[in-house]
């Protein structure tokens, strides 16, 4: 567990969220435009 919460486990967890963030701005992105359409 200890070596998750490490260096390198910190740099996936904020690469991993950066990943979710994009995704889910994406999807927003997509959302809003089939609602215009």
């Amino acid at each position: 567990m200890r070596d998750v919460f490490g260096v390198r486990g910190s740099q996936a967890h904020h690469t991993a969220k950066a990943t979710v963030n994009l995704i889910l701005q994406s999807v927003g992105n997509v959302a809003g435009l089939i609602v215009q359409i």
